[in-house]
């Protein structure tokens, strides 16, 4: 390695000072060839199972697709729910909210709770709404 040059800077002095001092560390230690150590890990392949062995489940069909009967559902009271969320929505959004319903369950129990909240203009407007449903 070359020593220190003439033309070379105050850092570049200093860091060949420093690696001929740790070049003569690794002499005294015996370690004069560095090889650094590698590190190979073998990874075991995951053995997949073959078609045969996978377990084959029969389509998941509803009972409609099935043929068979739909249970009917139990009403659920919708109108409970509804109060708080009326009461929280301007005029303007109850409106919208009227012609987004397609439900007539669900806008019998808009009308409802709009009749009980005194909103009877947005509970006629709900009420023509579900005629066409």
């Amino acid at each position: 390695m070359e020593l220190l040059q003439a033309g070379s800077n105050e850092y570049e002095n200093a860091r060949q000072k420093r690696i001929l001092r740790n070049q003569q560390v690794l002499a005294d230690l015996g370690l004069t060839s560095v090889e650094l150590p590698t590190r190979h890990v073998e990874v075991p392949a995951v053995a997949r199972k073959s078609k045969s062995e996978q377990v084959q489940l029969p389509p998941r069909r509803s009972k409609r697709q099935q043929g068979q009967p739909i249970e009917q559902q139990e009403e659920i009271d919708v109108a409970s729910d509804m109060y708080p969320k009326v009461r929280s929505m301007s005029t303007f959004a109850l409106a919208k909210r009227i012609g987004k319903i397609q439900n007539k369950a669900k806008m019998e129990s808009l009308i409802q709770v709009l009749q009980d909240e005194g909103l009877t203009e947005l509970a006629n407007d709900a009420q023509q709404a579900m005629t066409g449903l």
